[in-house]
């Protein structure tokens, strides 16, 4: 039988085109799947057939692709699974998703990729799916750059040509832009308008879609990306279904997309292990397809083997292909398995044998090969990575020789690399130059069964990491056209002398450029940053110098002027990072003054880019990261002042780790920025992070640089009704906060007289209005406020995140131990209980007896009226909890509350020593005082720093009254990134639990009884040092002491 062909029970035929299109065929019914892959594969050529036994019908570790479908066996019942489900999302009903995604889930090793591709598409061809004859099916995997791996794959559809470098230029610009309303929805125009695609179906598979995160570090391009996919799948009129094949440890990258997330989870089809049926079909059928079987004994040996093993495939599939081998040379298949040492022992075995027989310098090249193939994860398991070969060749080496060791593992005989081929792009001309030659491990399983690997990556890692750092940093400072505003300087490049002095002549010769670059970039700076003259005097020296150089090397002298305006804008660069706000804004009029032309502004732009988009090392501590976040608010604010805020907005985004952030809403004001330009952004800005951001800022801004006349403008035609209107919490507490700032405190309180509604009503009914911008993914708002005029920040669940804080934060204490923690929904107030809310609470006669306490204990709970607005304190753990169950009476009324309540009195009926928390608290929706890991993850505020808003205390006291500052009124100082105040100082606030040392993720039944012996938890600090109101910080108090400074806010698990 022809190797292309399957037998009549298969019902397909597969091969390529003449443009090297994969196409299948049914054979029973006519129908034809053409498959266009984005970058056209060179599998090494089918060895010739032996006379005896012919050739290997076995794919060892490479994947069953579309033109294997002949000999893919085990896994007809799932093809069929997942032709089922593709069926069912062709047609949504009201029951049914409107969302034509289908996600292939399954462990490294599982067969996703195989079943996919071998499986599904000939299923296709086999049966089409209703209305789906004659499919065009786009393959790709998105490798770093996934916009131009989907245009590649949709320009040979357009062109039906195998290298369309214009089409694919066009459409991937046509993939990164967003229509009007601010979705990629490239892929569905793209879609309609290709040949015959308004009249067959188009599918989109996505192999190895875990890619986008392992290797594509654009985040702009991945989102891109998922949106184009999600767009198009999601149209009602378009004809374009998506499958994505995707690793198990990747599923919780998934959650940085909620719409991505939430199909993922509710309609993916996860690969189980081959059963033992399955798997003696995967043995046995391309032997039999091949007219020599394998005996039943070695078929059992091997499906035992293979049983139950994690990854199993790959190394089953590899074992068959040596087993084969030892056929063609007349050795029994049983020997064959005992000789490579099983499933398990053949490929770890191959690859040693093949390293073995190197000789020494040739085995130092292996490892480095080997080593430059991997992407290192990120808190995931380690992928392959495609590399260019020349890319592993270090200086001084032939790249032959790197080249012969390469095909030592790439050969025929093992298989165990990949070579293959991509057009590389013209940095100068953005035209495809020549084809190069790339390289990758064929299969992961590599990582887990070869022992000497796995020791370099233990020995390496950080090395090969930061190495990684320094190729993307020099291939982009070499596609830039070598700017000096893209080489390092401290501390960066003095880790790469540290780098350096290591590995020595193994670095590439790109890298060496790189490095040797930024060394002489260093000399010229230090004229200026050192102070040796005047920092303007200092750059005109140099630049000066830079003349001589340009004109004695025979440029002209237009061409001589334009080094001088770089080198001098590269030296105004790095005085405005290094100096101190005041001293940079000079230093921004200076660069001002250096770039009236086009040209030289676009240079400036590019330097102040690149800087800004450095990243920090892995390794830079607390301190020094706080340290760069300033100076680069210094180069942002120099952006601002040259481009306007497009350019700068991205850097208010939510991060975190937000430094930079919070360091940049507060120079603003100190470099003289344009409030005009921040309060016209604010009005149009989508995103919540950035609006809140911007807000902030003004209230930096004294009178003369925004008057009280443009003030009163801004809040009557915005901020007023943002204040009012927006959903997203955060935003509404900035709102409030500048409006108290700007002494429109009694806007506040009347808002807050108008929108108290009943508890529990749904969000859209909470206030009069409707939202101007609708800044959340539902347009529902994440506040509202209670009958106390209490305003409840609501966080949605599920939530996972680490309670506790990182070793390396200063101040730790041994009791921050971090450990994981999952949160359902709830609301946490914006602020603390006041001095004017509590009497009213205190008032109620029968909790006043509850408590023990008569109408004379009340005097020293009511305020003056500058009191009012400061935290109540002096409030027992038993005052607070009998406050929530008072609240949640108001309320629902009380015998509605009755179900809900947290808190239960002793048999007394006091709220005291004895008194007992309800043990389904969590499930229930009264008020109650927030658990510990509800409290530090509102504290956060989206950050894993030690602070809401960085890593230091050097802002502390924007945010934070203590030391020894005593208690003010809440919501004074700036709300963190969830729109909540006061959460780091002023009050200490009681929370739910006793307090254990170490932290604990279930409810103690023995701790809901409360005692006076059992301290309970204290979070927030006050009115001390500053490592004690730190988001981790934590300690404890007897629940019944009335210490002058703890107070509470409230809490409750919403529904």
């Amino acid at each position: 039988m022809p190797a292309g062909q399957a037998g009549d029970d298969r019902g397909i035929s597969v091969g390529r085109d003449a443009s090297g299109n994969a196409f299948v065929t049914g054979d029973n019914n006519h129908v034809k799947v053409v498959i266009y892959q984005a970058v056209a594969e060179r599998r090494e050529p089918e060895e010739p057939p032996s006379e005896e036994i012919g050739p290997n019908p076995y794919m060892g570790l490479l994947a069953f692709h579309e033109t294997e479908a002949d000999r893919f066996f085990g896994r007809e019942q799932q093809t069929r699974r997942l032709w089922e489900k593709l069926r069912d999302l062709q047609s949504p009903g009201s029951d049914k998703p409107s969302t034509r995604l289908l996600p292939v889930l399954g462990p490294s090793g599982s067969g996703k990729s195989s079943l996919a591709r071998a499986g599904l598409i000939a299923e296709l061809a086999r049966q089409p799916l209703p209305g789906m004859r004659d499919a065009r099916v786009a393959v790709l995997t998105p490798g770093a750059h996934p916009l131009e791996a989907l245009a590649g794959v949709l320009a040979r559809i357009a062109t039906d040509d195998s290298t369309p470098v214009a089409k694919t230029r066009e459409f991937n610009d046509e993939l990164k832009l967003a229509n009007d309303e601010g979705a990629y929805d490239g892929l569905r125009r793209i879609a309609d308008s290709l040949p015959e695609i308004a009249s067959v179906p188009l599918i989109v598979l996505v192999d190895q879609f875990e890619e986008i995160y392992s290797l594509c570090d654009d985040k702009t391009a991945r989102t891109a990306f998922i949106e184009n996919l999600l767009q198009a799948a999601s149209d009602a009129g378009s004809r374009t279904s998506v499958v994505i094949t995707l690793r198990t440890d990747f599923l919780g990258e998934t959650q940085t997309h909620e719409a991505l997330n939430r199909l993922v989870c509710a309609q993916q089809i996860m690969v189980p292990a081959m059963d033992e049926t399955e798997l003696r079909a995967a043995i046995a059928k391309p032997a039999e397809l091949a007219g020599h079987p394998l005996d039943d004994a070695t078929i059992t040996l091997l499906t035992s083997d293979a049983k139950d093993r994690e990854g199993a495939l790959p190394l089953l599939q590899f074992a068959l292909t040596r087993i084969w081998d030892g056929m063609t040379c007349g050795v029994a298949p049983a020997e064959t398995y005992q000789k490579i040492g099983g499933v398990g022992g053949a490929l770890a075995g191959e690859a040693q044998r093949i390293y073995d027989q190197l000789g020494d310098d040739e085995k130092r090249i292996a490892k480095r090969v080997f080593l430059g193939l991997v992407q290192l994860g990120e808190g995931t398991r380690d992928t392959r990575r495609r590399a260019i070969v020349e890319n592993l060749v270090s200086v001084g080496e032939d790249a032959s020789e790197v080249e012969r060791v390469i095909r030592c593992f790439a050969g025929r005989d093992a298989r165990l690399i990949t070579l293959s081929s991509i057009k590389r792009k013209d940095s100068d001309t953005s035209e495809e130059a020549e084809a190069v030659d790339t390289a990758e491990v064929t299969h992961e399983a590599l990582f887990d069964h070869w022992d000497q690997l796995n020791d370099w990556l233990d020995e390496n890692r950080e090395d090969v990491r930061f190495s990684r750092h320094l190729d993307e940093a020099a291939l982009t400072w070499k596609q830039q056209g070598h700017p000096e505003g893209g080489l390092w300087q401290p501390p960066n490049l003095d880790l790469l002398s540290e780098y350096h002095a290591r590995v020595g002549n193994e670095m590439t010769p790109l890298q060496i450029d790189f490095f040797i670059a930024s060394k002489k970039a260093r000399r010229t700076r230090q004229l200026i940053v050192r102070g040796l003259v005047g920092a303007v005097g200092a750059i005109a020296v140099v630049a000066i110098v830079a003349l001589g150089f340009a004109l004695s090397f025979g440029r002209s002298a237009s061409e001589a002027r334009s080094e001088v305006g770089r080198v001098a804008i590269d030296g105004l660069i790095d005085a405005i990072f290094f100096a101190p706000p005041a001293v940079a804004r000079e230093r921004m009029e200076s660069l001002a003054d250096v770039t009236a032309s086009e040209a030289m502004r676009n240079y400036s732009v590019q330097g102040l880019r690149s800087r800004l988009d450095e990243s920090f090392p892995s390794d830079t501590s607390p301190a020094e990261w706080d340290v760069m976040a300033s100076r680069k608010a210094n180069l942002a604010v120099a952006m601002l002042r040259l481009t306007g805020i497009d350019e700068v907005r991205r850097y208010l985004k939510h991060d975190d780790k937000p430094a930079l952030r919070s360091h940049l809403i507060h120079r603003f004001s100190q470099a003289d920025a344009n409030p005009d330009l921040i309060a016209a952004q604010i009005d149009i800005e989508q995103e919540p992070f950035i609006c809140q951001a911007l807000i902030l800022s003004l209230g930096e801004f004294d009178e003369s640089g925004f008057s009280d006349d443009k003030r009163e403008t801004f809040i009557r035609k915005s901020l007023l009704e943002l204040y009012r209107t927006d959903p997203d919490p955060g935003v509404h507490a900035a709102s409030e906060w500048l409006l108290r700032k700007w002494g429109h405190n009694g806007d506040v309180q009347e808002f807050r007289s108008e929108v108290v509604r009943g508890f529990g009503e749904g969000l859209e009914k909470e206030t009069k209005a409707e939202p101007v911008v609708h800044r959340t993914s539902d347009g529902k708002r994440g506040w509202y406020v209670n009958s106390q005029r209490q305003t409840m920040v609501i966080i949605k669940g599920q939530v996972e995140f680490l309670i506790g804080s990182p070793e390396i934060e200063e101040g730790r204490e041994p009791d921050e131990s971090q450990q994981p923690r999952t949160l359902v929904s709830y609301a946490i107030a914006d602020k603390e209980v006041t001095r004017g809310q509590f009497p009213r609470f205190l008032s109620d006669e029968k909790y006043l007896q509850k408590l023990g306490m008569n109408k004379k204990d009340i005097t020293a709970f009511v305020p003056t009226e500058a009191e009012a607005e400061e935290p109540v304190v002096a409030v027992t753990w038993y005052m607070a909890a009998a406050y929530c169950n008072w609240l949640t009476e108001q309320e629902m009324g009380e015998e509605k509350a009755k179900a809900q309540l947290c808190y239960v009195a002793d048999e007394d009926g006091k709220f005291g020593e004895g008194m007992r928390i309800q043990a389904d608290f969590l499930k229930r929706t009264g008020y109650r005082l927030p658990t510990e890991a509800e409290w530090e993850y509102a504290c956060r505020g989206g950050a894993t720093s030690a602070y809401c808003f960085g890593e230091t205390e050097s802002l502390l006291d924007k945010y934070a009254w203590y030391d020894p500052s005593g208690i003010h009124w809440v919501g004074a100082l700036k709300p963190n990134g969830f729109g909540i105040f006061d959460m780091h100082g002023n009050a200490v606030e009681w929370c739910q639990e006793a307090y254990i040392e170490k932290y604990t993720a279930d409810i103690v039944s023995e701790y809901l009884t409360v005692t006076n012996e059992r301290g309970r938890v204290l979070r927030g600090g006050s009115s001390y040092v500053a490592p004690d109101v730190r988001s981790a910080y934590r300690y404890s108090d007897q629940p019944d002491n009335r210490l002058t400074l703890v107070g509470f806010r409230v809490a409750r698990t919403y529904p």
